[in-house]
């Protein structure tokens, strides 16, 4: 046994306490501070001792205390958490007490009546992780008590520790409202003020990796249901999930979206039981306002949404517009099967590249179950569309069933905007038809005014019109409601690209790249913007990347042998060119990617001739040829002027 001058090394679970903003409050009321500083450790001596925890020091306004088992530690940090709330709330607002705790189980060195080491530092690390009234622990601890206790475990992520080697995955623990802090409701929103809330990806807490789709379908939906109510502003689910799997603080996240409130939870699945936890916290303080968690089967899981959306609206004091005593959460299907279907085609379909035939598989799965589901039938349709747009099917297998899906989404639901959006893709992209994909694109705005998809396609039909200041416009609108949104910024680069303006559709571009490092649609059209420009190096780098980010696919090659050509490397343009017209590779030629590559080759007649082949396919790149900088030398071209005849454009 160790003695007061001796060293040993053990196992023990060690705790850090923090009492909130108790330096603000010294500066401010240095006797009212001390006061609430010895009150506090009043409080939590006795229940250190009665989970037999030794408390080796205390640290200005926090304690280090050690224990034998990780258990013990977190029903001690949970019991604590549930004598301060009960204590605050009768407590004015200036003498509440609230407290972070950090909890780790390392590996410690004993040195007389102190413990140091590692073990140590990550739980000294780990504690302003938590949230303020809340508890943070290490995967170490997790593993010892994530079946022992009957709180729900959030999982944070792994984390990089200061001075810490390797990332540590790091959970919380999900209090219920009588355990933990509970913030005076806000205000009732006065007449023209808006509540404003973000609902960040749910994590998936569940055994299996894959349920992914599972935790971000919930939360997406979550985040739709709230665009409904009442003077609440929801911040743009691009937006929103691009804060997924990153540390940051509530309060750095509700800053950055210009929202006062955030909603997170978590998602466990095991079998055909669901348990969905949620918590909202003040974006100013990070009080919690609310939180709950639901226990169901998972055939229970459009209540447990409507029941969590129910509850914002309680904690905001907030209404749904003219729906009083009607459900909140409202699906285009009541089936849970075809709903779980249709969650892992939209988690594929946002994947894009390979992963638009997996959501095809899944959306088709869906519609199965239920055959009149709106939803899924624009799922569909939009994945026929990119999977033509991208080149993985020719336009003769894409077209007819994306026009099909989408025709029948917007009979089956007329005030569906997704559906009226898929349906000016077709009407644009598959028909040529500029006034019917322009009447679509803004019935769906008109249904939908937060609508993004909507208004970024609408630009490009005006760019591909020539319209360029109506298509920057679209797309700068489609950016402020999406500021955090990779194609947001990529759109609104594109049009500047067409429009000529190549500084900022550089700037817009590289935005987009920044927010997503492996974004291969912004890499391609930042490799479009550099080749204008002349910048021979960052184009090649940019195009290089584009085509190793899509793991070589077509669209991204016909681009870098174009530009290839161009900068004179015409024997790896022309082996890009030979490759294309590989039909047991692609599957097909898509006759404008040969045409592209001739161009860069200086060679315009055989570019003329695959043109118009590209024309006969009715592919959808051919709507760009009279907004793309890349044919400006061929519209002087008698040829050129017809193809532009055919597809609907003017010279």
């Amino acid at each position: 046994m160790a003695t007061e001058n001796t060293e040993a090394r053990q196992l023990a679970a060690i705790m850090f306490t923090d009492l909130v903003g108790y330096s603000a409050l010294t500066q401010r009321d240095e006797k009212l501070a001390l006061a609430l500083l010895e009150e506090h450790r009043a409080l939590l001596r006795p229940l250190f001792q009665s989970h037999q925890g030794r408390e080796v020091k205390t640290l200005g306004d926090g304690f280090l205390v050690e224990f034998a088992s990780a258990l013990a530690a977190v029903l001690c940090a949970v019991e604590i958490q549930q004598a301060l709330a009960r204590r605050n709330r009768d407590a004015a607002p200036g003498r509440q007490l609230w407290l972070r705790i950090g909890i780790h189980l390392g590996d410690v060195l004993r040195q007389g009546g102190d413990i140091v080491g590692d073990g140590v530092n990550i739980a000294a690390r780990v504690e302003p992780l938590a949230d303020t009234g809340g508890i943070a622990l290490t995967q170490q601890v997790f593993d010892q008590v994530y079946n022992k206790i009957p709180h729900a475990l959030a999982r944070v992520g792994k984390v990089e520790l200061k001075n810490i080697q390797r990332p540590v995955e790091v959970y919380r623990v999900v209090l219920e409202p009588a355990d933990a802090r509970e913030a005076p409701p806000p205000r009732p929103a006065k007449p023209g003020q808006q509540r404003s809330i973000a609902v960040l990806p749910f994590v998936n807490m569940s055994a299996e990796p894959e349920n992914e789709f599972l935790s971000d379908g919930i939360s997406e939906d979550l985040l739709n249901a709230f665009t409904r109510i009442e003077g609440l502003h929801v911040a743009a689910r691009t937006s929103c999930f691009a804060f997924k799997g990153r540390n940051e603080d509530i309060r750095k996240i509700g800053e950055a979206l210009g929202v006062e409130t955030v909603l997170e939870g978590s998602v466990r699945r095991a079998g055909g039981k669901l348990r969905v936890t949620a918590q909202l916290v003040n974006a100013a303080d990070g009080f919690r306002l609310w939180s709950d968690s639901f226990d169901r089967p998972m055939q229970d899981v459009f209540a447990i949404q409507d029941d969590i959306t129910l509850a914002i609206m309680a904690a905001l004091q907030l209404r749904l517009t003219g729906r009083d005593g009607q459900p909140l959460f409202k699906l285009a299907t009541s089936n849970a099967d075809a709903y779980e279907l249709y969650l892992k085609g939209r988690f594929f379909w946002n994947q894009r590249g390979v992963g638009l035939k997996k959501a095809l598989h899944y959306f088709e799965l869906a519609l199965i179950e239920d055959p009149g589901y709106a939803l899924a039938l624009s799922g569909l349709s939009d994945s026929y569309s990119l999977l033509s747009w991208y080149g993985y099917l020719p336009p003769a297998e894409s077209i007819p069933p994306a026009i099909a899906a989408a025709q029948r989404a917007s009979r089956l639901d007329p005030r569906l905007a997704e559906a009226h959006t898929s349906l000016g893709f077709c009407q644009l992209c598959h028909h040529w038809d500029w006034d019917g994909g322009k009447r679509e694109f803004h019935r769906a705005i008109e249904l939908n005014p937060r609508t993004v998809p909507a208004r970024y396609w609408l630009g490009w039909t005006y760019s591909c019109a020539g319209r360029h200041e109506e298509a920057i416009e679209q797309c700068r609108q489609g950016v402020e409601l999406e500021p955090y949104s990779p194609i947001a910024h990529a759109f609104l680069g594109w049009m500047c690209y067409h429009a000529g303006q190549y500084d900022e559709a550089e700037r817009q571009l590289r935005k987009g790249v920044e927010l997503d490092g492996r974004f291969v649609f912004g890499f391609w059209l930042l490799g479009k913007v550099y080749a204008a420009l002349g910048k021979r190096e960052l184009a090649l780098a940019s195009l290089r990347m584009a085509e190793e980010t899509s793991h070589g696919a077509a669209w991204t090659r016909c681009t870098l042998g174009h530009a290839l050509g161009r900068f004179g490397e015409t024997g790896q343009a022309r082996d890009i060119l030979a490759d294309l017209q590989d039909v047991d590779k692609y599957g097909h030629v898509r006759a404008i990617g040969v045409a592209m590559v001739y161009l860069g080759l200086g060679e315009r007649e055989q570019a003329l001739d695959w043109l118009e082949k590209s024309g006969g396919q009715r592919d959808v790149w051919a709507l760009m040829l009279k907004a793309d900088p890349i044919y400006a030398e061929l519209r002087a071209d008698q040829r050129f002027a017809g193809l532009l005849g055919r597809v609907g454009l003017e010279q």
